[in-house]
């Protein structure tokens, strides 16, 4: 499946099959126009939803919602946007389902926290937390203004003290 208009994001091999789609905007989150992105997901919607709850109310909106979401017209149908800082970290999370394979490693762990949290994952934040702290010698100065940048102060406070008192007296 390719898009003229979007990146398309494959989460699997069999696009021909797949029952949805969706597109991953970051465009109106305050993010840096650098930082933009927007992905079209094709996909299977019931292991999404099975796997990342917060995505039913896109998937399966109910006609007695209250909840109002932006929808673009994509191949002749109206498909969700969904608004999320790190639209390719989050797409990967998702083809993780289908692929099992997703690396949390020190370049996106401060990201897929604010993800995770987001979405009120809390097993998958609490272990994001846990290997942030578990790595916290290795974070960087940078890390603790994308701390501060994505407002994390208040869950990510341990962390953010030990490299607040790390950096402080830094000359750089």
């Amino acid at each position: 499946y390719t898009n003229d208009e979007y990146t398309v994001f494959h989460l699997n091999d069999f696009d021909e099959f797949n029952n949805s789609k969706f597109i991953l905007s970051n465009k109106f989150l305050g993010m840096d126009e650098n930082e933009f992105e927007e992905l079209l997901v094709p996909c299977f919607k019931e292991p999404i939803i099975k796997n990342f709850n917060y995505f039913k109310k896109f998937l399966l909106p109910n006609s007695d919602s209250v909840l109002v979401f932006e929808k673009r017209k994509v191949d002749n149908e109206e498909i969700p946007v969904i608004q999320i800082w790190y639209p390719r970290i989050l797409a990967e999370m998702l083809k993780s389902i289908f692929t099992k394979e997703f690396q949390l490693d020190l370049n996106n762990a401060i990201k897929c926290f604010k993800i995770y949290d987001y979405m009120n994952m809390d097993e998958e934040t609490e272990q994001t937390e846990k290997f942030i702290e578990s790595q916290k010698e290795f974070l960087t100065k940078d890390d603790l203004i994308l701390i501060m940048r994505l407002n994390l102060e208040n869950q990510l406070s341990e962390i953010m003290e030990d490299l607040f008192w790390r950096f402080y007296d830094d000359d750089d």
